[in-house]
């Protein structure tokens, strides 16, 4: 028997073959003894069973109907035809479970890093010293003092309050090279505080040092050349005196 588009409401039993070509409608439940054949789709509001012999397994070319998920199961039967006693499980028709998804692939190893970059430009030249063109000066004299003001100052090795890491440095204490006799390398006065009272440090021109060594060093290759010359005549005398 062939059945066009049929709708089925409530409970349908259906004893013979049965072929339905176009779509279908369950609203109720339906139980077929024999071979059911359904050539387009179909609908099922309730619950159906099918119960055929075992040849009915051939109803396997049906699984082409998955796209209504309900069915999904009977689709997958097909391929064992030979299971077809087991059509009873239709009732588990629920839509195929989607594949897992594969895993994603392992991340590549970083690159090696790179090599040390070219040297950087050169600096800037430093700023030169304090002009010393004679047409900027008037007053000019020789400066001799440096041997007596050297006599006078003594260096000192000293740790600054504020350095955090303790080191011993050498130099000068301010008030000391102005009391020797340098007076034109010292900035400030000793003790001097502010209108609150806050101290204003005495500081240091150490390129006031440098003629001052020179002086220094001036007068000690004077006085070693003096005393050579000296020594020089003393051996002559002495020489003379050995010859007669």
């Amino acid at each position: 028997m062939t059945i066009y588009s049929p709708t089925l409401s409530g409970s349908t039993e259906l004893s013979g073959s049965l072929n339905i070509q176009g779509s279908i409608n369950i609203t109720g439940s339906i139980t077929s003894t024999q071979i059911l054949n359904i050539t387009s789709s179909y609908a099922v509001t309730a619950s159906y069973a099918v119960t055929p012999s075992g040849t009915s397994g051939s109803s396997g070319t049906s699984g082409s109907s998955g796209t209504s998920g309900s069915s999904g199961t009977s689709g997958s039967s097909g391929t064992s035809g030979s299971s077809g006693t087991s059509g009873s499980s239709g009732t588990s028709g629920s839509s195929g479970t989607s594949g897992s998804s594969g895993t994603s692939g392992s991340s590549g190893t970083s690159g090696s890093s790179g090599g040390p970059g070219g040297p950087g430009p050169q600096g800037p030249q430093g700023r030169q010293g304090p002009q010393s063109d004679y047409r900027l000066k008037k007053d000019v004299k020789n400066y001799n003092d440096g041997w007596g003001i050297i006599k006078n100052i003594q260096p000192k090795t000293f740790i600054r309050i504020n350095d955090p890491l303790q080191k011993v440095e050498s130099g000068f204490i301010a008030h000391e090279v102005s009391d020797g006799g340098l007076e034109q390398a010292v900035f400030g006065k000793k003790d001097d505080v502010d209108s609150r009272g806050r101290p204003i440090y005495q500081g240091l021109d150490t390129w006031s040092f440098i003629p001052t060594i020179w002086s220094a060093l001036k007068k000690a290759i004077e006085d070693i050349e003096e005393l050579k010359s000296e020594v020089i005549t003393l051996k002559n005398e002495i020489n003379i005196l050995k010859s007669k």
